[in-house]
């Protein structure tokens, strides 16, 4: 039978064209079946193992990395949310809130794309208790995704099938991912990081930015960000003096209400009523009263979006036992700007007390005293004195 086969394959051998597709088809199978070991041992995005002989190296974008700690790294509970979630830390949060933490929080990470890792994420893991930061986006409707970076290019690394991660490095613009070079940097956006303790925090890098006025308007003279923010500021009190404030239509105010609840419901909402199991703690970063004051007494139907999303959130989750909402806006810190680098993300410090008011149970929203704290909130940002801040401003920029 072999002998048969044997004279077969040499009589056709002599066949210039099987000779040369026999060739070319081995050559090609044995050069893609060299890359495909070679990207299973450098792996640098770690889908498949963590590293092996080499220091570990992450990229600070949550879309693409995340996948990997999830697949291959140790831990029962998350911190995930925006840039102001970034600087949680996740080894004091296992101290206070026991568990062994990770922080997947990214930058401009929408409730979208959250769920999209979050799913895999409660799916794969037993989790214990995830942190969840719920920013208010009232013009960001259910199916939004950013637009510099669509889910397509990196849902596929979430599902069930482990072969087509493996198209992150088959593709053209992220080849250079391979060993993070630089060029890596510009297709996805986000600084390298040689601990996972460290991945996501960004406070150390601003640091000389927090302590107030005198700060902001030291970073508006060599910086064009900075003095855009100081400018707009003054310009939000003119507005209020002149009564110029700003108006929406009741059915934009509606449509931005239905944005926001439809998105927590469907991206939230639902990940809680599947995990009974797991505890989800759930908070509004708390921006600074100067931000709240400038909306409240410029936007009230900004504002009124606001107060809204609270209040739905208050609704929905109020008999889910395994959720707990906290709210921080009537909190002293947020009236001192010294402990914010813009109007929205506070120093870390203040990241540490939410830890410590949540391993306390402390300012949780319920039923009860929702209308209260709205009420209270509200207040306070209407009795802000936004007049002095703004004079400091113009002041310092009329000296640039």
């Amino acid at each position: 039978m072999f002998r048969w086969i044997y004279k077969k394959i040499k009589s056709h051998w002599k066949n210039r064209s099987l000779r040369f597709c026999v060739v070319f088809f081995s050559t090609v199978c044995s050069i893609f079946a060299i890359i495909v070991i070679y990207v299973f041992i450098l792996d640098p995005w770690q889908l498949f193992h963590q590293t092996w002989f080499r220091e570990s190296i992450f990229i600070k974008n949550g879309r693409f990395q995340n996948a990997g700690i999830i697949n291959n790294y140790e831990f029962d509970s998350v911190i995930i949310g925006y840039s102001m979630a970034e600087n949680f830390s996740a080894q004091e949060a296992s101290m206070l809130l026991g568990g062994k933490f990770v922080n997947l929080s990214f930058p401009i990470a929408l409730l979208s794309e959250r769920n999209i890792i979050l799913k895999r994420l409660l799916q794969k893991k037993d989790n214990s208790k995830v942190i969840i930061s719920l920013e208010h986006l009232p013009t960001v409707s259910v199916g939004t995704y950013n637009i510099d970076i669509s889910p397509d290019k990196y849902d596929f690394l979430y599902n069930w099938n482990p072969f087509d991660d493996l198209r992150i490095y088959f593709d053209v613009n992220l080849f250079n991912c391979w060993n993070y070079r630089e060029k890596c940097q510009k297709e996805i956006p986000g600084e390298r990081r040689n601990s996972l303790q460290e991945l996501s925090s960004w406070y150390h890098y601003y640091e000389h930015i927090f302590g107030g006025t005198q700060a902001w308007c030291n970073m508006s003279k060599s910086s064009t960000v900075y003095k855009t923010l100081l400018q707009s500021i003054v310009n939000y009190q003119e507005q209020i003096n002149n009564g110029a404030a700003a108006s929406w239509s009741k059915e934009f105010k509606e449509k931005c209400i239905e944005n926001s609840n439809s998105t927590f419901d469907t991206y939230i909402l639902t990940l809680i009523k599947k995990n009974p199991d797991v505890e989800f703690l759930l908070f509004i970063p708390p921006y600074s009263r100067l931000w709240s004051g400038q909306h409240e007494q410029s936007n009230s139907g900004y504002y009124q979006t606001y107060l809204s999303f609270i209040s739905h959130i208050v609704k929905v989750t109020n008999h889910h036992s395994n959720v707990l909402f906290f709210g921080f806006d009537n909190m002293d810190f947020t009236a001192d700007v010294a402990n914010y680098m813009d109007t929205t993300h506070y120093h870390e410090d203040i990241n540490s007390r939410m830890l410590k008011l949540m391993s306390e149970q402390s300012n949780i929203l319920t039923a009860e005293n929702v209308d209260d704290y709205l009420g209270e909130i509200q207040e306070l940002a209407h009795r802000y004195d936004l007049q002095s801040i703004a004079n400091k401003f113009k002041t310092c920029l009329d000296m640039i």
